[in-house]
């Protein structure tokens, strides 16, 4: 998307040293976050689908004007073996946790038709080094392995990547 700013965010937190930092091709642990009902969500839930991780937070423009493009766009998607995942680092305001009030209104305001989870303080540093931007997303294939990941979102490369994933597996 041309002429897109992104917001940096510094976390204290590096990648989780239990597996370091993911790169394409590695296997993506089965990495779980809870909705506004409390449910977890895991990757492993969806083995037999291409997950498409979106991070993002409420406070941030870009991921607000990226969900709004986005969730329009994955209609052409429904019969596809394919899963996004909205993940939610912060709420409204910046240090905001994502609250299950904050998530249903997330869900609410873009009619979100996918899970909308709390990523806690967690941007995608599994994926990306410090400082991390967002939003950014990461796309797991149906082997586990990390297919694609970009911190610079853009939709059409993410939608590309999506159907790339789609076809290798």
């Amino acid at each position: 998307m041309k002429n897109i700013w992104l917001v940096a965010l510094i976390f204290t937190g590096m990648a989780d040293s239990s597996f370091g930092l993911i790169e394409l091709g590695q296997s993506v642990p089965n990495l779980c976050w809870h909705n506004a009902e409390d449910r977890a969500f895991c990757i492993d839930d969806y083995k037999t689908k291409v997950r498409v991780l979106l991070y993002s937070t409420g406070w941030c423009p870009n991921c607000n004007e990226e969900m709004e493009k986005l969730v329009p766009m994955v209609a052409q998607f429904k019969e596809k073996d394919v899963v996004f995942l909205s993940l939610s680092a912060e709420g409204w305001k910046v240090g905001a946790l994502p609250s299950q009030s904050f998530l249903k209104e997330w869900r609410q305001k873009f009619r979100i038709p996918f899970p909308v989870l709390a990523s806690p303080r967690d941007p995608g540093r599994n994926f990306f080094e410090p400082p991390i931007t967002i939003p950014n997303f990461a796309i797991v294939n149906k082997r586990g392995k990390l297919a694609a990941k970009e911190a610079e979102f853009d939709l059409g490369l993410l939608l590309r990547e999506v159907t790339n994933a789609l076809e290798k597996d």
